[in-house]
């Protein structure tokens, strides 16, 4: 059965853009917070659980704002010299790439399996409706044959 709307699967509204701001606010504090244990080693690791998390609750949109505000956040605050931009050194440019891929590739991910569970509950739901209208005409069928029987005997 082909399923039209198996797209649509996360919320809208602008609620869902105040928790992404809020998730990527609380990544970046979690972030700085663990800068004197990390000092520059996984610049991206918060924001890319916060990505990951964001895309699994709020969809592909949130996400991909996420993805791409993360990693100038992540040079900025995190990749030596900090509180600036710098010409990236070889290491941040691999960074970047496997940040790049790997976020891309969990995405990708995330959004066909969210795609197929939406999918599965509209199927679900469908089937439901259907065994109660299955039900219903049961019922109707016995109350036709009963109300027959009633007037065929005296």
């Amino acid at each position: 059965m082909k399923i039209h709307n198996v797209k649509s699967w996360a919320p809208t509204g602008a609620s869902r853009w105040v928790d992404t701001l809020a998730i990527f606010l609380l990544a970046l504090f979690t972030r700085m917070s663990l800068q004197p244990l990390l000092d520059a080693h996984f610049p991206l690791l918060a924001f890319s659980i916060a990505t990951l998390y964001i895309h699994y609750r709020y969809g592909l949109a949130p996400a991909i704002v996420t993805a791409i505000a993360a990693f100038p956040a992540a040079i900025y605050f995190f990749i030596p010299p900090y509180g600036e931009f710098d010409i990236a050194a070889p290491e941040d440019v691999q960074t970047a790439i496997a940040y790049g891929l790997l976020i891309a590739a969990f995405m990708f991910t995330i959004q066909r399996l969210r795609r197929a569970q939406y999918r599965a509950e509209l199927l679900a739901d469908v089937a439901e409706s259907r065994y109660l209208m299955l039900l219903q005409s049961e019922d109707d069928r016995q109350a036709v044959e009963r109300d027959l029987k009633e007037r065929g005997s005296p």
